[in-house]
């Protein structure tokens, strides 16, 4: 259940690397591509041979069209795709959080019924395969408790900003999109 939610972290991570580098480059516009041929332009009366122009834009000239985003015309669209990536990580998070929360319960009971066990009332001998036993399944337990606390925490700190992004979204653009509803 671990390799799942790191799975999902880095999953996460991947969108938001993802979405911080696409989005400026769908600002920049076909301004930025004029600059970069003017930029590689060869100067006039030299022995250079000539270099072939670049080639034109991709999008349309200001004014011909209006260009239409990488979003798919939701401007919104990072907010959304982070958001539901923010509500399955703290889904992951809780989900291994309760499994090694269990685990670790289920170490804690058998170390009682180890501690506690009587056979025909006579309590069992604590010989060096009892104390092996007893060592391990303690040391099991102080490694699965904080390890679920900790799963706990992340995905309280996941929602709260979860919750943050849906709440800025509906903030920025909340009347855009019940416009957009109701033109439809």
């Amino acid at each position: 259940a671990l390799r799942v939610g790191m799975s999902t972290i880095l999953h996460t991570l991947a969108i938001g690397v993802t979405l911080i580098l696409v989005v400026p480059v769908a600002e920049a516009g076909p301004d930025a591509t004029a600059k970069q041929g003017a930029e590689a332009a060869p100067i006039q009366g030299s022995p250079v041979e000539e270099i072939e122009p670049p080639p034109a834009p991709l999008l349309p000239e200001p004014g011909e069209a209006e260009a239409r985003p990488l979003t798919g015309g939701r401007p919104d669209r990072p907010y959304v795709v982070a958001g539901y990536s923010g509500v399955a990580l703290t889904l992951a998070l809780v989900t291994a959080g309760t499994a090694l929360g269990l685990l670790a319960q289920q170490r804690a009971d058998q170390l009682s019924q180890h501690t506690a066990q009587i056979e025909g009332g006579i309590p069992p001998i604590y010989d060096a395969a009892q104390h092996a036993r007893y060592v391990e399944l303690q040391d099991q337990g102080q490694r699965l408790a904080p390890a679920a606390v900790a799963c706990f925490v992340i995905a309280g700190l996941s929602a709260t900003a979860t919750g943050l992004l849906f709440w800025d979204r509906q903030r920025l653009f909340g009347k855009a999109l019940a416009l957009r509803v109701a033109a439809r």
